[in-house]
């Protein structure tokens, strides 16, 4: 593996989504020197860490955010694989389950749909895949040599494990899909009709009947094959104690039947098309409601393009919402909720709030609730709830911002569009933010026209730091390559 020196201008050139993250990585690599007191990226984050585990949280958000593919990973990957040695070498068990379940992560964002074409040396590529190799056979090790002591950590952690092993080991398109849907809820596009079913709530009994589940027993698996996703991993669920994961699996590797067409083919694929954007050509997706609007699907956008560069100018509906201050939007109230958020039980925290909402709806409760299953990377939960305060609170800024995250599916870009106008009209004062991540959207559902004139619009607003973001740079290149900006 090549590890890329420190001193490296490409630090610069390959960045993640808050610029270059090579000072994350020195404090990793260096572990003879206290670090220097670090800043969460992971505002939402209450449980009390040093700063060399902040460090490696901030990589791992910077690599991760929004699940964009960053090409910083193609040097950090190399340096993890390192760090994973050093740690297995010190029996450090809790750090090499960290560090595979994060990178597992991380690789998850590496599918089709994120990539654009970009031209990466194979000098790094072949280090990077190298590298994606050494931390594969290493989670096979840990998975084999250590299974009781992965079955003594929480669920949360296992189920993390889980996916960062499909991540690293199997489909990273599967391992994608199961991030997004919390291993609870599926977003499924017809590949015949285009019919988009957003309510398929695997708790719910009733939704659960449009899937046939796959079979429920497993042949006995070698260990050494990897091609049969739900015959690996559901065993690993299994060998691991995850009897609600292994269940879901069953269900997200069955046949689903369109709810218009009749149309039945795998509920994973299903779930790949609404993700990837790809529209039959029979007709356009419908999205279905039911009671409630429906949550948001996967997330899905442009590496270069997504408004999460950490560019402070355009991150505004990432920064400062209803999410990011959950704890001041409540004032005091549902102190209990808090208590079980301080020592990090958040699904009892989750529950806990629907016993409340049992007392009456309150629009604070639904965003305390939507923090909750943010935190459980649940983001079509925490969409639906924000949905529900939105009702409750129709012209609250902060809500309307958190509903219009940096990144989206196509057909959820439609509805943000709607609420990024309605933000501009109630908050005049960043107008110029809010017509370029407008025009993001626009550009996105392929109007290219009205993308045109926010940006236009936005250069006209009068605010010359806008102007240098590499958003507001990356939009105008893509639209307007023969208009100056000036």
């Amino acid at each position: 593996m090549r590890l890329t020196e420190f001193s490296s201008a490409l630090w610069e050139a390959y960045r993640g989504a808050y610029g270059s993250v090579r000072r994350e990585v020195e404090v990793l690599m260096d572990g003879t020197t206290a670090p220097p007191p670090q800043q969460k990226l992971r505002r939402l984050d209450t449980e009390e860490k040093d700063d060399y585990r902040i460090a490696f949280d901030n990589l791992c958000e910077g690599l991760s955010h929004q699940m964009s593919f960053y090409s910083a990973i193609y040097l950090v990957l190399p340096y993890m694989a390192k760090l994973l040695e050093e740690k297995e070498a010190a029996g450090d068990f809790r750090w090499q389950v960290l560090i595979l379940s994060e990178m597992g992560v991380c690789l998850a964002t590496d599918v089709p749909w994120n990539h654009h074409g970009e031209a990466v040396p194979q000098e790094i590529r072949d280090s990077y895949q190298e590298s994606i190799a050494v931390l594969g056979e290493r989670a096979k090790k840990l998975l084999f040599q250590r299974t009781e002591d992965l079955r003594q950590l929480d669920e949360a952690a296992r189920t993390l494990f889980c996916t960062g092993l499909l991540g690293l080991l199997g489909d990273r398109r599967a391992a994608f899909a199961l991030l997004m849907s919390g291993w609870d809820t599926c977003f499924v596009q017809c590949g015949q009709c285009g019919f988009l079913d957003e309510d398929l709530e695997l708790s719910d009994a009733k939704q659960r009947k449009k899937i046939k589940s796959a079979r429920t027993w497993f042949r006995r698996w070698d260990r050494k094959t990897y091609t049969d996703t739900y015959l690996w991993l559901g065993s690993v669920l299994r060998l691991l104690g995850n009897w609600k994961e292994e269940k879901s699996l069953a269900f997200y590797c069955g046949t689903y039947t369109c709810q218009a067409c009749g149309h039945r083919e795998s509920v994973m694929e299903g779930m790949i098309r609404a993700l990837d954007g790809s529209q039959p050509a029979a007709e356009q997706p419908r999205a279905k409601t039911q009671n409630a609007p429906s949550p948001r699907g996967a997330e899905q956008t442009d590496p270069t393009a997504s408004v999460s560069h950490g560019s402070e100018a355009t991150d505004l509906l990432e920064t400062d919402n209803a999410l990011t201050r959950a704890y001041e939007i409540c004032e005091g109230r549902y102190q209990d909720v808090f208590d079980l958020l301080d020592v990090g039980d958040v699904r009892r925290a989750v529950e806990l709030c629907g016993e409340h909402l049992k007392a009456g709806a309150d629009w604070r409760l639904y965003v305390l609730r939507a923090h909750c299953f943010k935190r459980l990377r649940n983001n079509l939960e925490a969409d639906r709830n924000l949905t529900a305060a939105l009702e409750l609170e129709p012209d609250n800024i902060l809500i309307l911002r958190a509903r219009c995250p940096t990144a989206a599916t196509k057909n959820r870009c439609l509805r943000h569009i709607q609420d990024i106008s309605r933000l501009m009209e109630l908050d005049p004062a960043n107008l110029g933010v809010y017509l370029v991540s407008r025009a993001y959207r626009l550009h996105w559902t392929g109007d290219d026209e009205r993308a045109r004139e926010d940006l236009r619009a936005a250069r006209d607003c009068g605010d010359s730091g806008l102007l240098r973001t590499a958003d507001f740079q990356y939009l105008w290149r893509k639209l307007l390559p023969e208009e100056p900006i000036r």
